[in-house]
């Protein structure tokens, strides 16, 4: 299920900086303040390589990214199967090399973060060491005028807006 952004939301909070609040935010540009919280003390990209496949290669490449990420990353041409004494039971291309328009790239996640980092629009201001909760979201529905438009959370914390957008018709739950 997907919704529209609300036509006049132009304050949006992102819960989660992520690879997914990450992108969200870059796509976002400079129309809209946005704060993104995470509860990380640092956006480093933590943790080890990941494969990006074509369709969000395609997004990125929407972002203008297709090139840095081709710099900084491998084209995954297969996909093998192996057994445990090395005898390739399966192999299945991948990305350019299975006639996809574009390719899956093996890169490393702190190099994917940085380059997200690097595509935020200057309207966005970053919130580490952030936690989150419920009872935020709940506060802020309260605060009027409601410091945020449009609410988006990852993890634990579902999507979610201001009644008056019509939470209800992104299938969000009533409290958040």
């Amino acid at each position: 299920m997907s919704c529209a952004l609300p036509e006049k939301a132009t304050r949006i909070a992102i819960v989660g900086a992520g690879i997914g609040g990450l992108m969200l935010a870059a796509s976002l540009g400079e129309d809209y303040q946005i704060d993104l919280f995470d509860h990380r003390s640092s956006l480093n990209g933590d943790g080890y390589g990941l494969n990006i496949q074509p369709i969000a290669v395609t997004e990125l490449a929407g972002l203008g990214l297709l090139s840095r990420l081709c710099s900084l990353g491998i084209q995954t041409r297969a996909h093998r199967y192996l057994s445990s004494d090395g005898q390739q039971i399966m192999e299945e291309p991948r990305g350019r090399f299975a006639g996809e328009e574009m390719p899956q790239l093996s890169i490393l996640r702190h190099d994917l973060v940085s380059i997200l980092l690097a595509q935020l629009p200057g309207s966005c201001r970053i919130h580490t060491s952030a936690t989150i909760t419920i009872e935020d979201l709940e506060r802020w529905d309260r605060q009027s005028p409601a410091p945020y438009d449009l609410i988006v959370g990852g993890g634990m914390i579902r999507t979610c807006g201001r009644p008056s957008v019509g939470r209800h018709e992104c299938g969000a739950p009533s409290r958040g």
